[in-house]
C-alpha cells in the first residue's frame, strides 16, 4: 500500500487508540492480578502461561482496532480537522468554505477505507495525498483572506490615504517654497503608490474570495469523480487527468496566496 505521511501518523494514532481502549486496560489489569495472586491455579500450570494468554488477548484487541474501518475513518477525520482547523478563522463565510472542503476530503477517506487493498486503493491514496496539498492551499488562502480582511492597519490606511493625498495636493497647489514643494511631491508620490497598492490588494482579495468559492466547487466535482473510480481506471487516462486537475488547483491557489503576500508587503512598506 502506498502510504502517505498522514496514513503513517494515522496508523500510529490507531495503535495508540487500541492500547488505550478500556478492553486493553482491563486485559493488562487482569494479567497483573492473575500472575500476582494465582501464579499456579492448576498443578500443570506455569505462571508465564498467563502472559501468553493475555498477550494473545491484547493482540486480538489491537488487531480489531487496526482493521476496523470506522476506527480508521474517525482517527483520520480527527487528524484532518486538527491540521485544517476551520475554527481558526474568524469570518463565518471562510469557515464554511473550509468546512465544506474538509467534508469532501473525509468522504474520499471513507471511499479509500472501503476499497479492497490493491492497486486501486493505492492510487486512490495517492490522489488523496494530492487533495491534502489542495486542502493546505485552501486553508492558507482562507487564512490570508481572514487576516487581511481583519487587519486594522489596512483598513485605517485604506480610509486615510485618499484624505492624505487630497491634503498634499491642496498644499502643493498653494505652496510657493521650492523645497517644500519637492517634499510634498515626494510625499504625494509615496501616498499615491500606497493607494495603488491598497487598491490592487483589495481587488486581489476579491478575486481570492471568488477563487476560494470556485475551488471548493471544483473539489466537489473531483469528489464525485473520485467516488466513481473503479479498478479499470487505475491505468487509464481518467485517473491521470484527475491528478493533473488537482495539481493545477494547488498551483493556482499558491499563486494567489503569493500575490496577496507580495501586495501586503508592498502596501506595508509604502
Amino acid at each position: 500500500m502506498a502510504e502517505t505521511s498522514l496514513w503513517r501518523r494515522a496508523w500510529r494514532a490507531i495503535l495508540a487508540h487500541a492500547l488505550l481502549r478500556w478492553e486493553s486496560a482491563l486485559t493488562i489489569a487482569l494479567a497483573i492480578v492473575a500472575i500476582g495472586l494465582f501464579p499456579r491455579p492448576f498443578p500443570l500450570w506455569r505462571w508465564w502461561y498467563w502472559l501468553v494468554l493475555f498477550a494473545a488477548a491484547e493482540a486480538l484487541i489491537i488487531y480489531t482496532s487496526v482493521t476496523d474501518a470506522r476506527t480508521g475513518e474517525r482517527v483520520i477525520s480527527d487528524m484532518l480537522r486538527q491540521r485544517f482547523n476551520p475554527m481558526r478563522l474568524s469570518r463565518a463565510g471562510l469557515r464554511r468554505q473550509v468546512e465544506q472542503a474538509l467534508e469532501y476530503r473525509q468522504g474520499m477517506e471513507r471511499q479509500i477505507t472501503r476499497t479492497r487493498r490493491g492497486m486501486l486503493r493505492d492510487r486512490l491514496t495517492e490522489t488523496a495525498t494530492r487533495v491534502d496539498d489542495w486542502l493546505a492551499q485552501i486553508c492558507k488562502l482562507a487564512e490570508r483572506l481572514d487576516q487581511l480582511g481583519g487587519d486594522a492597519l489596512i483598513q485605517k490606511d485604506t480610509q486615510e490615504t485618499p484624505e492624505a493625498i487630497t491634503r498634499y495636493r491642496a498644499r502643493l497647489r498653494s505652496s510657493q517654497d521650492e523645497q517644500m514643494r519637492r517634499q510634498l511631491e515626494q510625499l504625494l508620490a509615496s501616498k499615491e503608490a500606497q493607494q495603488a497598492n491598497l487598491a490592487e490588494l483589495g481587488r486581489t482579495m476579491e478575486r481570492g474570495q471568488l477563487q476560494l468559492e470556485n475551488t471548493v466547487s471544483d473539489l466537489a466535482t473531483i469528489y464525485s469523480q473520485f467516488a466513481l473510480l473503479e479498478a479499470r481506471d487505475v491505468d487509464s487516462g481518467r485517473m491521470t487527468r484527475l491528478n493533473e486537475d488537482i495539481d493545477g488547483q494547488v498551483a493556482a491557489l499558491a499563486d494567489v496566496v503569493q500575490t496577496l503576500d507580495e501586495l501586503y508587503k508592498r502596501s506595508a512598506e509604502a
